[in-house]
């Protein structure tokens, strides 16, 4: 359960603040081409995984402060998709997640290219 709410945190947290890197911090210029945009994608995404560093214990606080409600909310998601099982709810979740962040990090450079 734990596992799983970090990895929505995770998810959130590299989301956001990618984001707010790339756009307010960085302020990466767009029409600069694929490669600088990739460049510029690596030195923002060491930023935002430093960042992720400082904040981790926080986060791990608060996925085992939610846990319980995860998990009835993972009961209720089984239920909805008849799911088999939380295990098959999890892969749907973490499946989710890296669809959310790949598309949005491919988009973001391919947009500034």
């Amino acid at each position: 359960m734990c596992l799983l709410l970090q990895g929505l945190l995770n998810t959130g947290y590299y989301v956001c603040t990618f984001l707010f890197f790339w756009c307010y911090v960085a302020r990466v210029p767009t029409g600069q081409g694929i490669a600088a945009s990739a460049k510029a994608f690596a030195a923002v995404m060491g930023a935002v995984w430093a960042g992720s560093q400082v904040t981790k214990g926080l986060r791990a606080a608060v996925a085992l402060a939610i846990a319980p409600l995860v998990d009835r909310w993972m009961g209720t998601v089984q239920r909805a998709l008849r799911l088999e099982s939380k295990q098959a709810v999890f892969a749907v979740f973490v499946a989710c997640c890296f669809s959310l962040a790949a598309a949005l990090f491919g988009l973001v450079v391919l947009a500034w290219r």
